[in-house]
């Protein structure tokens, strides 16, 4: 059977294998049904996986022959794979011929840009693109001197692209968001946003500019309470805005804290206050990953009471999220009052997860049907009493003692289980009894260096997919394969 003997179903999948340049290199004009398959792939690039040579190839040979018939919607460049890629692109695009390729992009993407290359790709390219509407930024290292260059390039790009709606700013460090409020600008066109920034009055300052936004994603690097630019820009906002929230239209809002230096409940929640809309708001996850020395008012912050009373303010929020990641060597914290009637009639999400020094964890949370969990495997884990968990996905990894039956501590904790990832496991000196979960769908076994099927299936008897990828697979015949 040739290539083209099948129906356009498995070509589609066939190709769902293939990058964006492959498929385009290998298939694009051979016939007209090919090419209608292809359709999907002509619209966009991802030229961050590209060697010097396809770059080059995909810019003058095949692109050209795409913008016959089909536009190019979306463009990602990067330098980590292709060191030089983004500079080297902006010398193309100064060519008219080679613009008329990239006119019509709406979606940009950079990965592991430097400052002056974007400051010349901007200048050079994104301004005069009338149509973009959604733009990612991506920068791996950036010196201090470079910050307020940036704040500038993107106030220049909002002055300019009136109808960009997606805008994801990633820096190390943070950006620093001063500037804005001295320029007072307004990115009325945002409507989803995703970006780092330093401290909270940069997270005050940033909401007081995009007052149509309805998701947003935000990490903070430092959160230290009570600092004066907070204070003064908090009181600013309260006293001159009549209303309650500044995002009346959000729907969606993430945050997640690096570090903490100080922190206070009370001016914690009047800033969500200004966030979260009591009528439009459905979803909040909140993430702090830390190693912050604690303190009461962080122990103030694990209080299922108090963010009860504030969360009951919010009757549309449906989806709610918290998480903790810390690393101290504390007694716990007091998450007993998370597993109250009103989160456990939400159906709410509440993870502790906490990496002491002496190499053991300790994991909580209360019933959710969480999308994964994953857990090294030790007998200081399983003698930790440890409450039941509604993971669907759970990986396993470390197995360092295998006299452990990790298929009974499956079965005690991880009741709902329907997908088992099982890591760095040698399966042929494990001693566990079946797993009889009728939860359980698919295994997935990867760098072990033993396999024996005929263990598995007795380990496993209910499942419908395995997946193997390991040194040595043995059969039922005792062939090594």
């Amino acid at each position: 059977m040739q290539l083209l003997d099948f129906p356009d179903e498995v070509l589609c999948k066939i190709f769902e294998y293939l990058s964006l340049f492959d498929a385009l290199n290998a298939f694009l004009n051979i016939n007209e049904r090919l090419n209608r398959i292809l359709t999907p792939f002509k619209h966009q690039i991802d030229l961050t996986r590209l060697s010097y040579g396809q770059f080059i190839h995909y810019v003058e040979i095949i692109l050209p022959i795409l913008n016959k018939n089909h536009e190019l919607k979306m463009i990602k460049l990067g330098d980590r794979r292709t060191p030089g890629q983004i500079e080297l692109f902006n010398k193309l695009i100064s060519s008219p011929t080679t613009f008329e390729n990239y006119k019509h992009v709406e979606n940009v993407v950079f990965q592991s840009i430097k400052i002056d290359e974007l400051n010349d790709f901007i200048n050079e390219y994104l301004l005069k693109l009338s149509n973009l509407v959604s733009l990612s930024i991506e920068i791996d290292s950036i010196s201090d001197k470079d910050y307020p260059i940036l704040a500038k390039l993107i106030i220049n790009l909002f002055n300019n692209l009136t109808n960009l709606i997606k805008l994801s700013i990633e820096i190390p460090s943070g950006l620093s968001c001063s500037s804005l409020s001295s320029s007072q600008i307004q990115f009325s066109s945002l409507i989803y946003l995703k970006i780092n920034i330093k401290i909270p009055s940069d997270l005050l300052i940033l909401i007081q500019c995009i007052p149509n936004i309805e998701h947003l994603i935000v990490a903070i690097f430092w959160w230290s309470s009570q600092d004066q630019r907070t204070v003064k820009i908090l009181k600013d906002i309260q006293l001159n805005s009549a209303q309650t929230t500044l995002l009346s239209k959000l729907h969606k809002f993430s945050l997640s804290i690096n570090s903490i230096i100080s922190f206070h409940f009370e001016e914690f929640q009047q800033i969500l206050a200004l966030i979260l809309s009591p009528s439009t708001t459905i979803s909040f996850k909140f993430c702090i990953s830390n190693d912050f020395k604690p303190n009461d008012s962080l122990s103030n912050l694990i209080n299922g009471q108090q963010w009860e009373n504030f969360l009951k303010l919010y009757n549309v929020l449906n989806n709610f999220q918290l998480s903790f990641r810390l690393m101290n060597e504390t007694d716990t914290f007091p998450i007993e009052s998370f597993q109250s009637k009103f989160f456990q009639m939400k159906n709410w999400f509440f993870s502790y997860l906490k990496f002491p020094f002496k190499n053991t964890s300790i994991f909580y949370s209360i019933p959710y049907k969480f999308k994964s969990f994953d857990i090294p495997v030790d007998k200081e884990i399983l003698t930790n009493s440890l409450p039941l968990n509604y993971a669907s996905t759970l990986l396993i990894y470390s197995l360092n003692d295998q006299t452990i039956d990790f298929n009974d501590f499956i079965s005690k904790y991880f009741p709902f289980v329907e997908k088992l990832l099982l890591d760095q496991l040698d399966f042929k000196e494990i001693n566990a009894n079946p797993l009889n979960q009728s939860s359980l769908q698919t295994v997935q076994i990867k760098n072990a260096p033993h396999i024996h099927l005929r263990n598995i299936y007795h380990l496993f008897p209910l499942i419908n997919t395995l997946c193997i990828s390991c040194f040595s697979i043995i059969d039922e015949n005792h062939m090594p394969r």
